[in-house]
């Protein structure tokens, strides 16, 4: 009994023989610009879109850039001053007494980590591509 694998095989193999047997012949013209015509007409183009979350993202942006700049401008004197001394101990303290070269790396692997999860997602979006779950070959 011929295996099913084995039959497929064949049939396969005399495929093969047999375009590779047939001669080439250009198509005409007309043909080819009929069927341009047809895959134009029926691809539609993506259209671009902007969801809530485009808008809620944009907004939250320009009120925590406001806020900073309002904070930034209406702070008294005192308060200006404090936080300048505080920036320049703790900034003293670091040159002083480094953070242990673990610590340091730990942040360095964790920063390096968020930038290749940020620079895939660009990229996949970039593409296009669909982030809904696939199924399975099997289940398609």
């Amino acid at each position: 009994m011929i295996d099913r694998s084995e039959r497929e095989l064949r049939e396969l193999a005399e495929v093969d023989r047999a375009l590779s047997e047939m001669e080439l012949v250009e198509a005409p013209i007309r043909l080819s610009a009929a069927v341009m015509e047809r895959l134009r007409a029926s691809i539609p183009l993506p259209h671009f879109r902007l969801k809530w979350i485009d808008y809620f993202l944009g907004a939250f942006a320009a009120v925590m850039l406001a806020a900073g700049f309002l904070v930034t401008q209406t702070l008294p004197p005192f308060f200006e001053l404090t936080i300048r001394q505080e920036i320049n101990y703790w900034l003293i303290r670091f040159m002083l007494q480094p953070l242990p070269p673990l610590l340091l790396l730990a942040a360095l692997v964790v920063g390096a980590g968020c930038a290749l999860l940020v620079a895939n997602m660009a990229v996949r979006v970039i593409r296009e591509e669909d982030f809904s779950r696939r199924r399975p070959a099997s289940q398609e």
